[in-house]
């Protein structure tokens, strides 16, 4: 058998450029995920409260214990993701990526049951993970990410905390340079003592209050 030498190079260019692909082909649906318009920019999501970072996992999140949207826009155009917990001592975290030429699965699926926060969401040839059907490949490049320093005892420089006076609060404002359907994910991360931290995907569920404005 011969070496695919070529294959190779380009697994390796995926893990130095931060793009990754997971060892299996299967790929998966969250729930939901709501469509943001300039005529329906607010909606409430649900999260457990560590759903955007588990030390159980990494500190990565949970794809099924997060909640999704999605919002097209041009580039130069200014997006503003405002998301505020209905429930004191807990801290939200986004992560927005933008679909593009390459991805040509659905958008109703992305890459796994756990996602890094601040990273390429990739996979070729993804496959469903209840059909075993082809779906296409999947690439999702992370465009802007970040979770509520306010209160919260965790500080990463890697995962941008962003302080705003208002604990609860996360404000996440960034420049979009390429036109294109974006998605974003919505959880928890360092729940203050005192707040219920049943995780995973049948975990308890909080809500949160999520606006998105595209302005020109």
């Amino acid at each position: 058998m011969k070496f695919n030498f070529k294959l190779l190079a380009k697994l390796t260019l995926l893990s130095t450029t931060g793009l990754f692909a997971l060892s299996s082909f299967a790929v998966t649906e969250p729930t939901e995920i709501t469509r943001f318009t300039p005529k329906k920019n607010n909606a409430m999501f649900s999260s457990t409260s560590k759903g955007w970072s588990d030390p159980k996992f990494g500190n990565e999140g949970w794809t099924h214990s997060s909640d999704w949207g999605s919002f097209w826009a041009k580039a130069g155009q200014t997006v503003t993701i405002k998301v505020v917990s209905e429930t004191l001592g807990l801290h939200p975290g986004v992560s927005v990526w933008r679909r593009g030429a390459q991805d040509t699965a659905a958008d109703n699926y992305v890459v796994h049951h756990f996602y890094s926060q601040n990273k390429n969401f990739v996979k070729m040839g993804g496959v469903d993970e209840a059909t075993d059907l082809p779906v296409g490949n999947i690439v999702m490049r992370i465009k802007a990410f970040g979770y509520d320093q306010d209160n919260n005892s965790l500080v990463s420089e890697s995962l941008n905390g962003i302080e705003d006076g208002v604990p609860g609060q996360l404000v996440l404002t960034f420049k979009v340079p390429r036109t294109g359907l974006h998605q974003f994910v919505v959880g928890g991360i360092n729940p203050d003592a005192g707040v219920d931290v049943d995780t995973g995907p049948k975990g308890i569920r909080y809500n949160f209050d999520v606006t998105v404005t595209v302005t020109p």
